[in-house]
């Protein structure tokens, strides 16, 4: 009996110029990358990714202001993307992801069991943890923050109960993990930004576990980060 190979895509989404566009290493697996984007990120010639210009996300005021949170719709809400739809992983990187190895595709999608797989946090297992960071770091966005810490731990949220890295997120497309998906996206939307703090919460909420690619997401074989362009320092501070 043949077996029909999952179909992958790898996604991405650049705006205001803040990420060049990095070449990903040949797969070893068949898979399409997607570039969404507001301006046409540098290094965009010859390149394996299909060039999108991002004009699928809903008419939102916020989204054509914040270019930030215009990156986490895609992030979040690629279920929704008509061109993705039949696509059975969604593989999302950052822009700031450069993928180093040809078998990276393939081991996320074999890891990602639960429906959705992700690196851990290198240094914090605990969004009370990662608040106490933020509290001391962001006074744009503190206040929101807050609020929102203060609402998870009113419902009994509990202490050291994960945190993950946004970074790169391996999803199989089902009903299950668009519904995780859609309550993330409007924990951001009600709260903030800080999508790092509301993951786990929302995890917990619907009762998924996710499975752990078991690396370093700053020290692997498989990924690099690469520092984002100066853009970056001048306009997505102004967008915390």
């Amino acid at each position: 009996m043949t077996t029909i190979a999952p179909k992958v895509a790898v996604v991405t989404c650049i705006t205001a110029g803040v990420d060049d566009l990095h070449e990903p290493c040949p797969q070893s697996v068949k898979c399409d990358y997607y570039c969404f984007y507001d301006k046409e990120p540098r290094h965009a010639v010859d390149t394996a990714w299909k060039l999108c210009k991002a004009a699928h996300h809903p008419k939102i005021p916020e989204l054509r202001r914040n270019g930030k949170l215009l990156a986490k719709w895609y992030k979040m809400q690629s279920h929704k993307i008509r061109v993705l739809r039949n696509y059975h992983y969604i593989l999302w990187v950052d822009g700031s992801i450069k993928i180093n190895n040809r078998r990276f595709v393939a081991h996320y999608v074999r890891a990602t069991s639960s429906g959705i797989c992700l690196f851990k946090h290198p240094w914090r297992d605990c969004i009370y943890k990662e608040f106490e960071r933020v509290k001391a770091s962001d006074e744009c966005g503190r206040s929101r923050v807050m609020e929102q810490i203060k609402a998870y731990n009113s419902i009994r949220y509990p202490r050291s109960n994960g945190l993950y890295c946004g970074t790169v997120i391996g999803r199989y497309k089902n009903s299950y993990t668009d519904r995780v998906m859609d309550a993330w996206w409007a924990e951001v939307v009600k709260w903030s930004m800080r999508d790092q703090i509301s993951l786990p919460y929302v995890l917990w909420r619907n009762k998924m576990k996710p499975d752990i690619f078991p690396h370093d997401i700053y020290s692997n074989k498989y990924i690099e980060k690469v520092p984002h362009t100066a853009i970056y320092y001048y306009y997505y501070r102004r967008n915390k």
